[in-house]
Order: structure tokens, then C-alpha cells, then sequence
């Protein structure tokens, strides 16, 4: 199995630095033309699927994606893929004391009121790849994750040896993806936070 992540594209509470969780914030017009840019960068990659979270920035993505593409390729929604929800601190400022060490120190960020951890992002992400990975049909597959910054985190903590670093080089940009592979058991990374040609130029 190849399995690409990619973060959707910018919304207007991105570019605001609110903090988005759970809400279903849509793609604002630089987020369309990024992934316009993205689906340009992918559209000659074999995908025999893309699986997206269901929330409308991620899902947009995907659709932009796949409309795009060379291939004729199904889109499922899959509930695990969504975004951290942080509950009480969504609406807020990315600017806060709590956002700082959610920010910094991933794994001590106490869940906020009506949300979850870092532990408990990475265990329902850990939870999903496990079953995808081992879905026999899956295994000679090409596929894309559409999804958030801190769940593509997630994605990439799984994968890695090491535990204890969760963000990696930080929170990723905007349509940025990573590359894995997936044989006989084994894994590895084969690209992180790859940039399609052009982005930064949006």
C-alpha cells in the first residue's frame, strides 16, 4: 500500500487564526485555488481511492482532487479523519495560554471542555489505520487521506518510532502532503510535508 495524507486547503478561520476543531468552516477562495493547485500536483498519481474526513474544508479538497485527476476515483468519508475537536476553545483566538501548549507540547494539553487530547486524537487515528492497514483489499492500493493539520499529525506519529514528537517541524501548510508505504508488514515514511509546485505562490 502507498498511502498519501494531504491538509485541506485554507479557510477563512485560518487565515483569522481561530481555532476550528469540529466546526465546519469551508474552503475560503485562496483554500480553493490551493487545492485546485494541489489536485494539478496529483493528478497524474494512480489513487485507487481517497478517504476524507467528512467536514467541507477536507471533503472539498478531496473533491477537487479527484475531479481533477487522470483516474476515475471513489471518495469515502470516514468519521475517524476528522479534525481534534477542542470543544470549548473553538471560535477562540489561536492566541490563548491553552493553544500555546497546544502548540508546543502536544501531549500535555489537558482536553478542554467537550473535547479531546492529543493521546485520544492519535488513539481513534491509531485505531482507523490499524484497520485500514490490515483490509486485505487495501493492500496493493494507492490512497489518498483528506484531511486536518493535527490529524495528519496523527497519521504521521503513527508511523514514526518516535512517540514523544508529535508536530514534527510544526503545523503543516495548507494542502501539504506526506507519503508513506506500507509492505509485508513494515512501514515507513518515504516524504513528509511535501509542497505542490506553486502553493506558496497562491
Amino acid at each position: 500500500m502507498i498511502l498519501y495524507t494531504i491538509r485541506h486547503g485554507e479557510t477563512e478561520y485560518n487565515k483569522s487564526g481561530l481555532i476550528q476543531g469540529w466546526r465546519d468552516i469551508p474552503l475560503n477562495e485562496r483554500g480553493l485555488a490551493q487545492a485546485v493547485c494541489a489536485a494539478d500536483f496529483l493528478k497524474e498519481i494512480p489513487f485507487d481511492l481517497i478517504i476524507s474526513s467528512p467536514l467541507s474544508r477536507a471533503y472539498t479538497t478531496a473533491r477537487i482532487i479527484a475531479s481533477a485527476s487522470c483516474y476515475d476515483i471513489p471518495i469515502r468519508l470516514e468519521e475517524r479523519l476528522r479534525e481534534i475537536h477542542l470543544g470549548v476553545l473553538e471560535g477562540q483566538h489561536e492566541k490563548t495560554d491553552s493553544m500555546n501548549i497546544y502548540a508546543s507540547d502536544a501531549f500535555q494539553f489537558q482536553a478542554p471542555e467537550g473535547g479531546e487530547s492529543y493521546r485520544q486524537l492519535c488513539s481513534r487515528v491509531t485505531g482507523y489505520l490499524d484497520e485500514l492497514i490490515m483490509t486485505p483489499e487495501y493492500q496493493d492500493k494507492t490512497i489518498l487521506i483528506s484531511t486536518h493539520a493535527a490529524t495528519s499529525r496523527a497519521v504521521l506519529w503513527y508511523f514514526h518510532d518516535n512517540k514523544e514528537d508529535f508536530w514534527r517541524n510544526g503545523v503543516p501548510y495548507n494542502c501539504s502532503l506526506n507519503k508513506f508505504e506500507i509492505s509485508n508488514g513494515t512501514s515507513r515514511v518515504l516524504a513528509q510535508d511535501i509542497l505542490p509546485t506553486g502553493i506558496r505562490d497562491i
